[in-house]
């Protein structure tokens, strides 16, 4: 039995969860982005890209948390780790944080809600990002992978063939 968990969700021997998660973090921090320029410019264009920025992160972070929540479900030694509970908790607060960012854009119209909530928000969702791709309390970075890396488990050192 090989040391550390095993991913469920993959495509061959690659797991889905970790090629996923850089999508909805690349767009949520693009989003607090646009909504910096948008501040700065007053151009609605950048408004309307933040919004549909956060919507392509909530689709996106969604398939990574199906992915993940495969795994988490299918590997008892997933779920033993305090740290994969705090993962998850983590991810979903973002996800969470990011629908009521949208949805105030999409009720208010782009423009009216960045400033000052949305882009608040936007920020919020980015702070938490950072918080968990540098591994502050996600024990699922370099402590539980077997390659030594320093950022968060890849697919060879997750699944330790």
């Amino acid at each position: 039995m090989p040391v550390n968990p095993v991913s469920t969700a993959k495509v061959g021997t690659h797991p889905l969860h970790p090629m996923l998660i850089p999508f909805p973090v690349a767009f949520l921090v693009g989003a607090f982005v646009t909504d910096l320029v948008f501040w700065g410019t007053a151009d609605a264009f950048w408004a309307r890209a933040s919004m549909w920025l956060i919507g392509a992160a909530i689709v996106m972070a969604l398939l990574a948390a199906t992915a993940g929540f495969i795994d988490f479900l299918n590997e008892p030694r997933i779920r033993a780790l305090s740290d994969a509970w705090y993962h998850m908790l983590g991810n979903l607060t973002a996800v969470v944080v990011a629908l009521i960012n949208f949805y105030l854009r999409y009720a208010q119209g782009a423009e009216a809600a960045v400033r000052p909530w949305g882009a608040l928000l936007s920020f919020i969702v980015v702070c938490i990002a950072v918080h968990r791709l540098e591994g502050l309390g996600d024990g699922l970075s370099a402590s539980r992978c077997s390659s030594g890396y320093t950022g968060v488990c890849t697919s060879e050192a997750f699944d330790n063939h």
